[in-house]
C-alpha cells in the first residue's frame, strides 16, 4: 500500500460497493443430496465415488435476482422480472476515485447484500460501523 500511496493514489476518496451473481453449472442433485449438502455433510452415495464427488460444487446456492422488462412501446405496464441463478456472488468495495478494489470477498449467491447486512459482513469489505 505504501508503493500505492507515494504514487498518488490515496484511496479516501468515497467507497464503491457491488454484488454481482457469477452462475455456476446447476447441480442436478437427487432431494436426498440436497439435504445433506445443506447439513454440511456429503452424501452417502458420492464417498465411495471420488470423481462424482470432485464434479459437485457443494458451496453453490440457490438465488433469485429481480429486474425490470424493457419498456414496451404501446405503454403498457413494465412487469418485473424473477431470475433464479444458482452460483456465487461477488462482493467488492473499491474506491471511487482511482478504482482501487479494497476488498473481494465471494459469498454464495443466496447471501443477502442490501441493507440488513450483518456488521461482520460489512466488515469483511472493508466498511467500518
Amino acid at each position: 500500500m505504501g508503493a500505492l500511496r507515494e504514487a498518488g493514489y490515496l484511496a479516501m476518496s468515497g467507497q464503491l460497493l457491488d454484488a454481482t451473481i457469477v452462475a455456476t453449472p446447476k447441480q442436478r442433485n437427487t432431494d436426498g443430496e440436497k439435504a445433506a449438502i445443506k447439513a454440511g455433510q456429503i452424501p452417502d452415495a458420492w464417498k465411495d465415488k471420488p470423481a462424482k464427488l470432485r464434479q459437485k460444487d457443494r458451496d453453490a446456492r440457490w438465488t433469485v435476482k429481480y429486474s425490470k422488462a424493457k419498456p414496451r412501446e404501446d405503454v403498457q405496464p413494465q412487469v418485473d422480472l424473477a431470475v433464479p441463478s444458482f452460483g456465487y456472488k461477488n462482493h467488492i468495495s473499491a474506491d471511487r476515485a482511482h478504482g482501487l478494489i479494497r476488498k473481494w470477498p465471494v459469498t454464495a449467491a443466496a447471501a443477502h447484500d442490501g441493507a440488513r447486512a450483518s456488521s461482520t459482513h460489512m466488515e469483511s469489505l472493508g466498511i467500518p460501523n
